[in-house]
């Protein structure tokens, strides 16, 4: 028996990552957000200039992260080096 493979397009995890995040930081806070910013977020949750809030397993975590004077809460995923998606402010 064979199995899918878990990357059908054989795309690097960050190209399917960012469009998901950019359409949640528009959805659930009204903000246009280029991947620049996103790479800009990922640089300072790097460099320790994020607040961990939850780890969620060896890779992913919820981070505390400011933008543009905005704090926003983000999913990491630090192998891949790159955000998942954007929370909404309330959960």
């Amino acid at each position: 028996m064979s199995r899918k493979p878990r990357n059908p397009n054989n795309e690097p995890s960050e190209r399917r990552y960012k469009p998901h995040a950019v359409r949640r930081a528009r959805g659930r806070h009204g903000i246009r957000l280029r991947p620049a910013a996103l790479r800009l977020m990922c640089e300072y949750i790097r460099n320790g200039h994020s607040e961990v809030l939850e780890k969620q397993s060896n890779n992913t975590s919820v981070h505390r992260v400011r933008y543009n004077g905005t704090y926003y809460r983000v999913v990491y995923a630090k192998k891949q080096d790159v955000i998942k998606t954007i929370l909404p402010e309330d959960v």
